[in-house]
């Protein structure tokens, strides 16, 4: 009897053991749940660990991106005081189509136009030939198509007296452009000529020897590298302004005022010629002129002076600055001059 009481109390106590063994379980269950759903709270809920690695990247991307801002203004601001410019920023040189047209005026003589439209025709004028000219590179050995279409001597033209350039062009290349017009004596709204991205104006007016008076004012010659001959042989030129010529990238001004024999005022004063190679002959048989101011002019980099004021007759005195230098070839460099030497200005 007192075996079955034994028996039965323990069976007791193993069922009140699984019960609260059970209990335990469950509890221990319920706390690791509770314990995993903290966790991933703190992972990936609003301000869990991962939201918060989130804005912290988000926080720095903005940081970066902010500095990168303030350093592309900077930089900016740095170009624009030291007047330097990013490559990258820079524009490709834009032209137009160019197009040149002659006319026969009815009295013998011929009108020239220049324009960008294919199909202008001038008014009252009756049309002869058309040349599409778009960057052409004309030069002493390629000379243009309009110099022998009424000339026997396939060189100059005796017949063109007057040039219009009717609407905006913009051209590459405007050497030799009104080269050989030795009729030529006007050249209406040259304002139209946007020489912005202009490369080489070398004999550009070369042997207008009717030519009285040269506007220039509208030229930009910033770009220009080539200006050999641009003047030559303009014989009844009897003034020129080139004050607002940008030379700084010129190196080839060699015969530039060759026989400008009736010169007597040509304004230099603007001229950048550091970067000039060759002024040989540059003032040759400038016989009228008598003063020049060349005190901007810088000379360093210059090896030809031959010839460079021979026979300029009338030429007393010849202002120079601190940067003028003499050549090492300077033969017959004052040969038949009015002056042997240049004067520092005071």
């Amino acid at each position: 009897m007192k075996n079955e009481k034994t028996s039965l109390n323990i069976r007791k106590l193993k069922k009140q053991v699984k019960g609260i063994t059970l209990i335990a379980l469950v509890v221990t269950i319920i706390v690791l749940l509770i314990l995993a759903g903290i966790a991933l709270s703190l992972t990936i809920g609003q301000n869990g660990i991962f939201s918060r690695a989130q804005k912290a990247a988000n926080t720095w991307r903005n940081a970066e991106t902010n500095e990168q801002l303030a350093m592309g203004e900077l930089g900016d601001w740095i170009d624009s005081v030291s007047g330097e410019k990013d490559s990258n920023d820079e524009t490709e040189p834009t032209y137009t189509n160019i197009f040149a047209q002659l006319y026969d005026n009815g009295d013998g003589t011929e009108t020239l136009v220049f324009t960008s439209d294919e199909n202008y025709r001038e008014e009252g004028l009756t049309y002869e030939h058309s040349w599409d000219i778009t960057d052409k590179h004309f030069d002493m050995g390629d000379l243009p198509p309009w110099l022998d279409a009424s000339s026997e001597s396939n060189l100059a033209n005796t017949t063109i007296k007057t040039v219009k350039i009717v609407n905006e062009i913009k051209p590459k290349y405007t050497s030799c452009m009104f080269s050989y017009l030795t009729a030529l004596e006007d050249i209406e709204r040259m304002e139209n000529l946007n020489t912005e991205n202009t490369e080489d104006m070398s004999c550009m007016f070369y042997a207008c020897i009717s030519i009285l008076n040269l506007d220039l004012s509208s030229f930009d010659t910033e770009n220009v590298t080539n200006m050999v001959g641009m003047f030559g042989l303009c014989q009844s030129l009897i003034s020129l302004d080139l004050s607002n010529f940008d030379t700084r990238n010129v190196t080839h001004m060699a015969s530039m005022f060759l026989r400008c024999s009736s010169l007597i005022d040509l304004d230099l004063s603007s001229f950048d010629t550091k970067n000039v190679t060759n002024m040989n002959g540059m003032f040759l048989w400038c016989s009228s002129l008598i003063e020049l101011d060349l005190s901007s002019f810088d000379t360093e980099n210059v090896t030809d002076m031959i010839s460079m004021f021979e026979d300029c007759t009338n030429l007393s005195t010849i202002y120079v600055g601190p940067n003028w230098k003499t050549a090492a070839e300077t033969a017959r460099m004052f040969s038949g001059c009015g002056t042997k030497k240049v004067t520092p200005k005071p």
